[in-house]
């Protein structure tokens, strides 16, 4: 993979590659996940497994400046849900959209709305995944396993 050589400042302050352009759907199990990735992740090194958040992750989205729906499909094993109270936070544009309890182990689905206003009109509108209290060892922080980060635009009745 190879950084986007038009901008490479802007390409290496986000992670901007070449051949792997964001949308509005980051999946582990697409090819093209490591295009979203701006910081704060450990791979597994293993397709379709996911990635480890750190205390401070970031995504980057393109996207059209409209409310949408973000949601957030990730795994928490059983030792970081029954450990100590935990809690990440989802921030858009500086903005914090919600905060989830990390207590359910297993497979776990969040969702909250995201107003226009969040969303950067003229660039990557970027997605902090923030861990209070990350679960620590050997000197590495882990947050959450993320499978799945999208939004999802929101129609007006």
């Amino acid at each position: 993979m190879e950084l986007d050589r038009r901008n490479p400042e802007e390409s290496i302050r986000l992670n901007i590659l070449q051949d792997y352009q964001p949308a509005r759907l980051f999946d582990v199990e697409r090819i093209d996940h490591a295009g979203y990735l701006v910081s704060g992740f450990l791979d597994s090194g293993k397709r379709g497994i996911g990635s480890w958040t750190t205390r401070a992750s970031k995504l980057k989205f393109d996207l059209h400046p409209a409310d949408t729906r973000l949601t957030l499909k990730f795994w928490l094993p059983d030792y970081l849900a029954a450990g100590e109270k935990r809690t990440l936070s989802l921030v858009v544009g500086g903005e914090t959209m919600g905060t989830a309890s990390l207590s359910q182990q297993g497979e776990n689905n969040i969702s909250f709305p995201v107003p226009a206003r969040a969303i950067n009109p003229s660039g990557f509108t970027i997605l902090e995944l923030n861990v209070d209290r990350p679960y620590k060892k050997d000197g590495q922080e882990y947050g959450v396993v993320l499978l799945q980060a999208g939004f999802d635009y929101v129609s007006k009745r």
